[in-house]
This record gives C-alpha cells, sequence and structure tokens, in this order.
C-alpha cells in the first residue's frame, strides 16, 4: 500500500526508482560470545509496483570484546530480473564481516560502528561458459547514533560505499547508500525499525539514483541470562 500510493504521486525517469524492503530476522543468544541469525527480505522496485528479490539468510557471530566482533554468513536469493526476456534467477552469496566500535567518550550521548564486509555472490544453474562470474564486493558501512535521554527513538544516520570486482565488469567504487532511520525497542525481545536509504551508482552517464524505504522486525531469544547484544 506504501508503495502503491508513492507511486501514483510520483513518476521516475528510468535512471531512478522507489523501492520498498520489508524485513525480518531472529536471533538466538548461545552465549555471552555467540549469536545466531536467521533472518530473510522481500524487495519490490518500479515504484514497488514490481517484485524484485526475496532471500534467506543465516549469519554467526563471535564478540571478540566489547568492542570487536566477527560475522559469517550466506544468503540464498530469489530475483526478478526482467530487463528483456523476463527471468527469473537464483544467486548464492556468502559474506564474512569485521565489525567494531570507538567510544572515545562513554559519556558522549553520540556512538559510531564500523562494518566492513567481504562478499562473495553466484547465480545457481550457469556457469562461465554461459558467462557467469563470481560477482565480489567490499563493502564499508559507518553508522552513527545519537542517544537522547528518556526517548526511545534514537536517530541514527549511515554510510555504506561498495568496492566491486567482477571479470568482465566495471570494477572500483561503484555505488555508495545513505540512510537515516530510527529503532524502536518494546521491550529486551521485541524490535522494530524504520529507515529511509538513498543509493546511487558512481558512473560518468546516467548514474541510477534510488529510493528506499526499509521496514524491519527482530526478535530476539536468551539461551542464557547474558544480556549483552552488541555490534
Amino acid at each position: 500500500m506504501l508503495g502503491s500510493c508513492y507511486s501514483q504521486d510520483y513518476n521516475y525517469p528510468k535512471n531512478q526508482d522507489f523501492e520498498t524492503w520489508s524485513a525480518g530476522k531472529i536471533r538466538y543468544i548461545l552465549s555471552e560470545k555467540w549469536r545466531i541469525d536467521f533472518g530473510g527480505q522481500f524487495r519490490m522496485k518500479e515504484n514497488s509496483s514490481t517484485f524484485d528479490r526475496v532471500f534467506t539468510q543465516v549469519e554467526g557471530k563471535y564478540l571478540i570484546n566489547d568492542h570487536n566482533s566477527l560475522t559469517i554468513g550466506t544468503r540464498y536469493l530469489f530475483m526478478n530480473d526482467n530487463v528483456g526476456n523476463i527471468e527469473f534467477e537464483n544467486h548464492i552469496r556468502f559474506h564474512i564481516d569485521y565489525n567494531f566500535k570507538i567510544d572515545l567518550n562513554p559519556q558522549d550521548p553520540f556512538s559510531s560502528k564500523y562494518r566492513i564486509r567481504y562478499q562473495l555472490r553466484n547465480e545457481l544453474g550457469r556457469s562461465k561458459d554461459d558467462g557467469d562470474y563470481n560477482s565480489n564486493d567490499i563493502r564499508v558501512k559507518w553508522t552513527g547514533r545519537y542517544n537522547i535521554k528518556s526517548w526511545k527513538l534514537d536517530p541514527e544516520i549511515s554510510f555504506e560505499s561498495f568496492h566491486h570486482i567482477q571479470t568482465g565488469s566495471l570494477n572500483g567504487f561503484t555505488k555508495y547508500r545513505m540512510g537515516l532511520g530510527t529503532s524502536y525497542k518494546f521491550n529486551k525481545n521485541h524490535k522494530v525499525s524504520f529507515y529511509y536509504i538513498k543509493e546511487k551508482e558512481r558512473s560518468y552517464w546516467n548514474p541510477r539514483k534510488t529510493r528506499i524505504i526499509r521496514l524491519s522486525y527482530f526478535y530476539t531469544i536468551r539461551l542464557n541470562d547474558d544480556k549483552k547484544d552488541q555490534l
């Protein structure tokens, strides 16, 4: 409904789009150091009137200490490639993250965290003879959060750059995302978040620009009494 109302009011040029993303995640806190996440996302494109993709994902996270962690995960994607002949594609993706945060002053209401991700994606059912090569990306993301006293909707801002590596493709710094959002925590187990994201390709001619609304729900299951859930 949100996408339909939006698309009625705005007609984007071909190099621009408005997308809606709906996401969910279940987190199992196994111990003080280990977490396992199961999640998925559904995306609409072309002014949120056409199915784009759906994916499921599983991740394992290890907390090194209060400021550093490592994540490894895999994702299955079912994608609608409707450029030219309509064709649905199946992809598999693997990623590994190094996450860290910097607190120069614990009393400062503004905090920053960072994520460096390497990811590899491949289309299932196709080979190099069909022109299919692994798609590799290095992604660097910064997120800033301002903690407002006695207020549950603390604002967040984010910036992420994408550095692409693939045979027969444009390589280097290819696009970026900027985001503004907030989250609301009902209790220690349930949380929702809302984000507005602007994505722009980095190209010399007719770069694609996408505006995105993302709504997410998080559910946490604690298998012990550890209350620490960070990074």
